[in-house]
């Protein structure tokens, strides 16, 4: 997959990390972007971005690898 920004992720950058879903917008964190944020690439079936993206807030029972806001159940 090769971004607008001409960075290529391969497999292994690229898979989702939303919980099970296989339509709409997917997720994959590229890394830590400053304290509690993160660069995030996003894709669907016309466009793929980089963001960033604050952490998720929720800390309990286990705190959540994903961004705030993001759809489906933490991790």
């Amino acid at each position: 997959m090769r971004l607008s920004s001409g960075v290529r992720l391969d497999e292994a950058d690229g898979r989702c990390q939303l919980p099970g879903h296989a339509d709409g917008s997917h997720y994959a964190l590229l890394a830590e972007a400053g304290p509690c944020t993160g660069l995030w690439a996003s894709w669907d079936a016309h466009e793929c971005r980089i963001s960033v993206l604050a952490d998720c807030p929720v800390t309990s029972p286990e705190a959540c690898c994903l961004f705030l806001g993001h759809p489906g159940p933490h991790t």
